[in-house]
């Protein structure tokens, strides 16, 4: 579950009853992640938004990915 507070969000994770928050920026990266866009344009939009250098956005957002990734918050579909 993902609430928004402020700029960020606070996610709760039902599988372990833990509470995350993330920033703005991680709240864009999930929120991109859930409309299904792909990384290209999730940094693309974080970079025109937050105007910062796309390889600047890049490092954060695949980092931040990573991250989601190893709490699993993120799941690869399968084909």
């Amino acid at each position: 579950m993902v609430s928004p507070v402020g700029d960020g969000a606070i996610i709760f994770d039902s599988r372990n009853g833990k509470y995350s928050q993330v920033n703005a920026t991680g709240l864009r990266i999930l929120e991109g992640v859930i409309a299904g866009n792909c990384v290209e344009e999730i940094i693309e939009k974080i970079a025109s938004e937050f105007d910062i250098a796309w390889s600047v956005v890049e490092r954060g957002v695949l980092s931040c990915l990573v991250g989601m990734s190893q709490r699993g918050w993120l799941r690869k579909d399968e084909e």
